[in-house]
């Protein structure tokens, strides 16, 4: 499936957006589920997980999944908030600022 311009321009917005809410690879130490590409390996979205340059790599995870994989976007969305909830913790908490904002993106790409 092609994207239009408004959705390859939304799913660029939303990985700068989404950027800070984990990381992309999770420290050797630390619970490998808690980063972007664990989400995609739970979820077996991993083939769209590019791995090198976060945002690119967000990009393409978000890209991959709306476009080969629709029945994942939400579950892929439930779990970066989720999971970020629990990585920024009190010190940086997911806000419901942050949450309107993201529904609105999801909003845009259908």
């Amino acid at each position: 499936m092609n994207l239009s311009l408004i959705e390859t321009q939304t799913i660029s917005e939303m990985a700068d957006f989404l950027y800070p809410f984990l990381p992309g690879n999770p420290h050797p130490y630390a619970n490998l589920s808690i980063s972007f590409s664990g989400i995609a390996s739970d979820l077996g979205l991993e083939r769209f997980w590019t791995g090198g340059s976060k945002r690119p790599a967000i990009a393409a995870l978000i890209e991959g999944t709306l476009s080969q994989a629709k029945d994942k976007f939400c579950p892929l969305m439930i779990n970066i908030v989720t999971r970020g909830l629990k990585y920024r913790g009190k010190s940086n908490p997911i806000t419901k600022e942050d949450i309107e904002q993201l529904n609105e993106f999801i909003v845009k790409l259908g």
